[in-house]
């Protein structure tokens, strides 16, 4: 990236700019990452943006997304007879199923024969979070042993994740092929 008011160098001049930089390490107030932002060179940039583009449409080229008025991300394979699998991914306190769908969308490259199924959190209330409403599985009143021994909202937040389950063993998927997953309070929630 180039700053607005930064003077333009040859390719040449940043290399040695960067180099002197760096040998007087302590002894300058210019930093490698002011030389490396005048460098001219667009073209890691444009490789990245690239190969993002490119590994996203090869992972969710092979999948149907689709999403529901309950905030639930779904990405079944192109041709649903070819499912023998699913994985449903809980998110973490304060996220949403969209944090996850690049992750399944990648994981989806690699098991074309899965469904993942991404639900939200009810927001609500999280009185641990000055009561701040957030997507939430549960509420979190404290950190210690005895405040978590009763966590509002959790009993709905299983019974709708046990609704996942069965409605993908209704649909023909072996109790043994579906598999729970999340991270942080959604990792506590798929135990």
């Amino acid at each position: 990236l180039l700053l607005p008011n930064a003077p333009r160098r040859s390719a040449e001049s940043a290399r040695r700019t960067t180099a002197t930089t760096v040998d007087r390490v302590g002894r300058d107030r210019t930093t490698i990452s002011q030389c490396m932002c005048m460098a001219p060179t667009p073209l890691p940039l444009a490789f990245l943006f690239f190969q993002l583009v490119i590994s996203n449409v090869a992972a969710f080229g092979m999948t149907h997304t689709t999403s529901s008025t309950d905030g639930t991300i779904t990405l079944t394979p192109r041709n649903e007879a070819d499912q023998t699998a699913a994985v449903v991914i809980c998110h973490g306190l304060g996220d949403t199923s969209a944090g996850f769908e690049d992750v399944a969308g990648h994981l989806s490259s690699s098991f074309p024969y899965v469904k993942f199924i991404l639900p939200t959190a009810p927001t609500q209330k999280v009185t641990m979070n000055m009561g701040m409403p957030m997507p939430s599985w549960y509420d979190i009143v404290g950190l210690d042993k005895r405040s978590n021994e009763f966590c509002k909202g959790i009993e709905e937040s299983q019974s709708r994740i046990a609704g996942i389950v069965k409605s993908e063993m209704n649909a023909g998927i072996k109790r043994s092929r579906i598999v729970l997953a999340g991270f942080s309070q959604g990792g506590a929630l798929s135990l």
